[in-house]
């Protein structure tokens, strides 16, 4: 039989719109199961923003959603322009950057409206803040 340890849920934050640094906590991948990008591989990523809040967000893996993911590899700091990369759970997990964040109005299955956070865009570092960011990761930061 399966087990569960049950943990307090995370409060919910709503954020102002503006820039924020950022970790990936999590990541799955897993198939587009509807719409325009059906069968396209994605990558589900948790991000912690502000170490406050958690956004979810999705890496879609086809030519529609190209501009995202050249967004997040020079964010992530993965690759440099033209370079050919697997990008996957192991390789994203615990990167750190920015990230702009939105305001959206969604409507719930209950028809209720609700506000939440959306990664607008993915922020690349200059040298400068891509340098600081490795050494802080050296001090333990």
């Amino acid at each position: 039989m399966p087990t569960w340890t049950h943990h307090k849920p995370e409060a919910f934050e709503l954020l102002e719109p503006g820039e924020y640094s950022a970790v990936i906590t999590k990541a799955s991948s897993a198939v587009v199961q509807a719409g325009k990008n059906a069968g396209a591989d994605k990558l589900e990523i948790k991000i912690r923003v502000n170490d406050s809040t958690t956004i979810t967000d999705n890496l879609v893996f086809c030519e529609s959603m190209r501009w995202k993911l050249d967004q997040f590899i020079a964010a992530a700091n993965l690759a440099g322009e033209g370079d050919t990369i697997e990008v996957g759970v192991d390789n994203v997990v615990g990167k750190k950057f920015r990230v702009r964040v939105t305001q959206e109005e969604v409507v719930k299955k209950d028809g209720a409206k609700m506000t939440v956070n959306r990664i607008d865009k993915f922020v690349a570092l200059t040298p400068s803040q891509v340098a600081q960011a490795a050494a802080d990761e050296e001090e333990g930061f």
